[in-house]
């Protein structure tokens, strides 16, 4: 039941984002002769069109805002503009929803849209509900998550496989099966995270610390000392 449900859900949302993407598209070709200020003036309401989307009672409405969401961090689509201006604002409203969100196909989707952001430096993802997301290298993009903070963020079964993270936070993180495999973690912050099943194979751990941190898997310090 579940799986014709999700069917449904997707081949709903789909139509949906391609409806919105053609309505903004044209908005975006009636400024394509007028200022830059212009231009972002419609991306604005672009951005403002796919926010609301996220706090619709239909669920295809906030799946497609999730979706659309990812467009304002490439400056090659109508809704990036070619300089990105909602860059910055995408991401912060990703990890407000995602510090009340619920484990579920909404919940990874704005967690994995996280990684095509093309700066992830310093962020602030405190609290945010991050179970089972693709934070890892992809074949175009490595993400780099270099001093973010993850404190008490919910990294459970989540995924930065040779992602980049020098330095990030994840202090009291609870991160129970977490792949950091091949991971740059130098510097990086595990003091009293929960690490049950977390996988460290191939990480850098130089300076990592570990103070306090619950369920280490075995022979992890040993091994990077």
């Amino acid at each position: 039941m579940e799986g014709a449900v999700s069917a449904g859900v997707l081949q709903a949302w789909v139509a949906l984002v391609a409806t919105l993407g053609t309505a903004v598209l044209g908005l975006v070709k009636y400024f394509n002769f007028r200022s830059r200020s212009e231009r972002a003036s419609a991306a604005g309401s672009a951005f403002a069109i796919t926010v609301d989307a996220l706090s619709a009672d239909d669920e295809v409405k906030q799946l497609a805002g999730a979706i659309l969401l990812r467009r304002f961090f490439n400056a090659e689509t109508e809704q990036g503009q070619k300089y990105t201006p909602y860059e910055r604002e995408a991401l912060g409203v990703i990890a407000a929803v995602l510090r009340d969100a619920p484990a579920g196909t909404l919940q990874k989707l704005l967690a994995d849209g996280l990684a095509y952001a093309p700066e992830l430096v310093d962020l602030d993802l405190q609290g945010c509900n991050l179970q089972n997301a693709y934070l890892g290298e992809r074949p175009d993009r490595k993400p780099d998550f270099s001093r973010t903070d993850f404190f008490e963020a919910d990294l459970s079964g989540a995924s930065l496989k040779n992602a980049v993270a020098r330095e990030a936070v994840f202090f009291k993180a609870k991160m129970r099966g977490t792949v950091l495999k091949g991971a740059e973690l130098e510097g990086a912050d595990f003091r009293e995270a929960d690490l049950k099943g977390a996988r460290f194979e191939g990480a850098n751990l130089a300076g990592a610390r570990f103070e306090g941190a619950k369920n280490l898997p075995e022979g992890l310090l040993d091994a990077h000392r």
